[in-house]
Protein backbone atom coordinates (compact mmCIF):
# COMPACT_ATOMS: atom_id res chain seq x y z
CA UNK A 1 0.00 0.00 0.00
CA UNK A 2 0.98 3.62 -0.58
CA UNK A 3 3.32 2.78 -3.45
CA UNK A 4 2.87 1.32 -6.90
CA UNK A 5 5.03 -1.71 -6.08
CA UNK A 6 3.23 -2.47 -2.84
CA UNK A 7 6.40 -1.70 -0.89
CA UNK A 8 7.14 1.82 0.32
CA UNK A 9 10.53 3.51 0.40
CA UNK A 10 10.21 4.35 4.09
CA UNK A 11 9.84 2.18 7.14
CA UNK A 12 6.16 1.89 8.02
CA UNK A 13 6.30 4.31 10.98
CA UNK A 14 8.01 7.01 8.90
CA UNK A 15 5.68 6.41 5.96
CA UNK A 16 2.64 6.79 8.25
CA UNK A 17 4.03 10.05 9.68
CA UNK A 18 4.58 11.44 6.18
CA UNK A 19 1.05 10.50 5.11
CA UNK A 20 -0.32 12.08 8.30
CA UNK A 21 1.47 15.32 7.39
CA UNK A 22 -0.17 15.21 3.95
CA UNK A 23 -3.57 14.48 5.52
CA UNK A 24 -3.28 17.44 7.90
CA UNK A 25 -2.04 19.80 5.18
CA UNK A 26 -3.64 18.53 1.95
CA UNK A 27 -5.29 21.90 1.26
CA UNK A 28 -1.91 23.69 1.43
CA UNK A 29 0.43 21.14 -0.13
CA UNK A 30 -0.44 20.64 -3.78
CA UNK A 31 2.69 18.88 -5.02
CA UNK A 32 6.12 17.66 -3.99
CA UNK A 33 9.30 17.37 -6.02
CA UNK A 34 11.86 14.65 -5.46
CA UNK A 35 14.83 12.95 -7.05
CA UNK A 36 17.41 10.21 -6.54
CA UNK A 37 15.20 7.54 -8.05
CA UNK A 38 17.16 7.43 -11.34
CA UNK A 39 14.08 7.79 -13.52
CA UNK A 40 11.55 10.38 -14.63
CA UNK A 41 8.46 9.38 -12.69
CA UNK A 42 5.53 10.54 -10.63
CA UNK A 43 3.44 9.13 -7.82
CA UNK A 44 0.13 9.88 -6.18
CA UNK A 45 0.08 9.30 -2.44
CA UNK A 46 -3.31 8.19 -1.17
CA UNK A 47 -4.77 7.41 2.22
CA UNK A 48 -7.71 5.05 2.26
CA UNK A 49 -8.28 5.61 -1.45
CA UNK A 50 -8.34 9.41 -1.08
CA UNK A 51 -5.59 11.03 -3.21
CA UNK A 52 -3.53 13.40 -1.06
CA UNK A 53 -0.36 14.34 -2.86
CA UNK A 54 1.23 14.39 -6.29
CA UNK A 55 4.97 13.75 -6.22
CA UNK A 56 7.10 14.52 -9.27
CA UNK A 57 10.37 12.57 -9.32
CA UNK A 58 12.99 14.15 -11.55
CA UNK A 59 15.32 11.96 -13.64
CA UNK A 60 19.01 11.38 -12.92
CA UNK A 61 21.68 13.07 -15.00
CA UNK A 62 23.90 9.99 -14.83
CA UNK A 63 23.75 6.82 -16.89
CA UNK A 64 23.83 4.61 -13.78
CA UNK A 65 21.44 1.67 -13.77
CA UNK A 66 21.17 1.77 -17.57
CA UNK A 67 18.94 4.84 -17.61
CA UNK A 68 18.99 7.66 -20.12
CA UNK A 69 20.25 10.83 -18.43
CA UNK A 70 17.91 13.79 -18.29
CA UNK A 71 17.08 16.99 -16.50
CA UNK A 72 14.09 19.28 -16.26
CA UNK A 73 13.63 22.99 -15.76
CA UNK A 74 10.52 23.84 -13.76
CA UNK A 75 9.09 27.35 -13.62
CA UNK A 76 6.28 28.33 -11.30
Amino acid sequence: PNSCSGKGFYKQAFNRELIDIYVRNHERITASFAGHYHRDDWRVIADGGFPLEFIHIGPAITTSYGNNPGYQIVQY
